[in-house]
């Protein structure tokens, strides 16, 4: 109870700063069936900022009569023949006339639409957006405390605090200030970004000052770690449209830029230039240099602290494209990283590809072209070390049909911190592979999607003294069985070698490499009921066999597992959402992890891991309060059956048992 009164005390005294006039009303939430779209099938880095976008698209929908492509296209799911016939229309006919009109030209699938239809609006005439304000405070907090906590290592309390303040015209300018303290931590301005952007509408210029993101091309040479994963969306992933530059206000301590940035497009062209000081977490050697980034964010020991801003990365860069008649993309970018101090020369692996040293040079081409019912697209980007990394493909839409082929090439020695191309592994190096996906609508009601990758690493890596090289094979039918009642079959395989250790005299002997396969099936049912309310349920299966190497006496190893839940939201009274879920899992290991989404309070995607026996349940409510206010609360709680611990290290919760409460206040003025 005491922790309870905790949060409430300061959820209360971190909103008394907001004294403003109230201009306009609250957003709506997310349409409910919003995993479909932005679901991550595996280990994921928390897509807030991607969610941030769409909620302000909820406030702030996109004019279909003056959106562009490219910001169409943003919106995940998204057809791009609806696009194309977005931009014809308004070309030969002029402006839209209503929702319905556009509903017509972009899909047929009324889910699908209502989807869609949450970030997009048809205006006629020209409206002024008024000055807008919000502010979010968040408290979380975990009942059982962590070992860390009870063994005094952690410096401050176990409470979670996050707050949001923004003031902004949409299309003018923006302010915003973001601050959180993770459990653990003493400051509750552990983690502090703010920036200011302004925006002009002649050549759709716009600088940032502060922090910030960069998304440019494919990925090759810089992007943000937001992105989602193949298995996902296999069209989606792979297609990106870059964003250029954005205003960062994430939770995520790492991979964001410090400093100030500028965007144009006067006619056909494009120009944008950045420059990043940002400090980093690190560790140093003996000699002062960095031995390693560190990117977990978390200040809570005498270790982690002495880790803190201890590194910076000067980043100098720009990039300058062409758009010939609305057709085909062309664009260069040049950018220079200064480390300070240097990066270390690990000397136990000199046989292992590694960034050292304090500068690198980078600079690539990105090129897109349209040609009828066919897309061409690809990157390339050269390391001053010689490194490079391309990728190039094609799409084409062949009425009922979508089809994309890619290739990538990743070289060991191409060491860009901040690159984040598609591909199996992170990094966006050390990595050749094929990748094919293949779509197919019979009719209004059916959609059946097949991919595969073939992909391998061409040189030796730290866990490893031999190349890897695997493969890996995606279905999914969606079938829609009546207006309310739909469902999608999944199937995965992933065929890869994995790296097992040994213990053996002779050094070449101590590590070896063994195919291992793993499947999951997922059977994932979805009811509409009346009164906006629905009923879901999903089975899935896993199984993982790591097989025998030749004659070598390794012994095969199979595990398999399963995870079933049943999902329910209503609406009980006029402003007030529920969501409440029951899931059952049993996996033997961690090899065989399964991933389920959840629903959570908003601006926050919850991708959880699911190993060993256990249930995991929780209950969440959105109370839209008048016009101004939402309150969001969530609890959850994971009981385990075969342990009597959870987590490790410092972060060990001596108890099978741990329960989780997340407190929310979302005020627009």
């Amino acid at each position: 109870m005491n922790s309870l009164n905790k949060i409430v005390l300061l959820l209360f005294f971190g909103l008394t700063g907001l004294n403003f006039t109230p201009l306009n009303l609250f957003a709506q939430t997310l349409h409910p069936g919003w995993e479909k779209y932005l679901e991550q099938s595996d280990d994921a880095i928390e897509q807030s900022q991607l969610l941030e976008q769409l909620e302000d698209w909820l406030k702030n929908p996109l004019d279909l009569n003056t959106a562009s492509a490219r910001e169409l296209l943003l919106i995940p799911g998204f057809p791009e023949i609806g696009v194309k016939s977005i931009l014809r229309f308004r070309e030969k006919q002029g402006k839209l006339r209503s929702p319905e009109q556009a509903k017509g030209l972009i899909t047929d699938d009324d889910e699908l639409w209502r989807w869609i239809s949450q970030f997009v609006t048809v205006r006629t005439k020209r409206v002024k957006l008024k000055l807008q304000m919000d502010g979010r405070v968040r408290l979380s907090l975990t009942q059982e405390k962590a070992r860390g906590f009870l063994k005094e290592k952690f410096s401050g309390n176990p409470v979670r605090l996050y707050q949001r303040y923004r003031i902004r015209s949409p299309g003018s300018f923006q302010f915003g200030v973001l601050t959180e303290k993770d459990p653990g931590e003493l400051s509750y301005r552990d983690h502090a970004v703010l920036n200011l952007m302004y925006h002009w509408q002649r050549w759709s210029s716009r600088f940032i000052f502060g922090n910030y993101t960069l998304n440019l091309g494919m990925g090759l040479m810089v992007w943000s770690p937001f992105t989602v994963s193949k298995n996902s969306a296999p069209f989606y992933a792979v297609m990106r449209n870059d964003r250029v530059i954005r205003p960062y206000l994430s939770s995520y301590e790492a991979d964001y830029f410090q400093g100030a940035a500028f965007h144009a497009a006067p006619g056909i062209w494009r120009i944008s230039g950045w420059y990043s000081g940002a400090k980093q977490d690190a560790g140093l050697t003996e000699t002062g240099e960095i031995s390693g980034f560190y990117e977990a964010g978390l200040h809570r020991t005498i270790s982690e602290k002495n880790k803190m801003n201890r590194a910076q990365i000067e980043v100098m860069g720009g990039a300058a494209g062409v758009n010939i008649a609305g057709v085909c993309q062309f664009s260069v970018q040049s950018m220079l990283l200064h480390f300070k101090p240097k990066i270390a020369l690990n000397r136990e692996t000199p046989d292992v590809f590694q960034l050292a040293g304090g500068k690198t040079q980078i600079a690539g081409f990105y090129f897109l072209g349209e040609f009828g019912a066919v897309t061409a697209f690809g990157e390339a980007a050269f390391q001053q070390n010689h490194g490079f990394a391309f990728t190039s493909g094609l799409k084409g839409l062949f009425g009922k049909q979508k089809l994309l082929i890619l290739y990538r090439d990743y070289s060991p020695a191409y060491l860009n911190p901040f690159a984040n191309g598609f591909g199996e592994w992170s990094g966006t190096r050390n990595e050749k592979g094929w990748y094919i996906a293949w779509q197919f609508l019979p009719k209004r009601t059916s959609k059946f999607t097949l991919a595969a990758d073939q992909f391998a690493t061409p040189w030796k890596t730290f866990s490893s003294y031999l190349p890897y090289s695997g493969a890996d094979l995606y279905f999914q039918w969606e079938q829609r069985v009546t207006r309310k009642c739909r469902f999608y079959l999944r199937y995965t395989t992933e065929n890869k070698t994995e790296t097992e250790k040994r213990k053996t005299a002779a050094p070449l002997l101590r590590q070896l490499t063994v195919p291992a396969t793993k499947e999951r099936l997922r059977f994932h049912l979805r009811i509409s009921l009346p009164h906006d309310s629905e009923m879901s349920s999903r089975l899935e299966t896993v199984r993982y066999a790591l097989h025998s190497a030749g004659n070598d006496p390794l012994r095969e190893n199979t595990e398999t597992g399963w995870l079933l839940f049943w999902d329910f939201r209503w609406k009980p009274i006029p402003g007030l959402r529920a969501v409440s879920r029951v899931t059952l899992f049993d996996t033997p290991g961690f090899v065989s992890r399964l991933y389920q989404f959840e629903i959570d309070v908003p601006g926050i995607l919850r991708n959880q891991l699911l190993y060993g026996r256990g249930l995991r349940f929780y209950f969440l409510i959105n109370w839209q309060m008048g016009r101004k206010l939402r309150l969001s609360a969530k609890y959850a709680g994971t009981r385990y059956e075969n342990r009597s611990t959870i987590g490790s290290g410092w972060d060990e919760i001596d108890s099978p048992v741990r329960h989780y409460l997340s407190l929310q206040l979302d005020v627009t003025f």
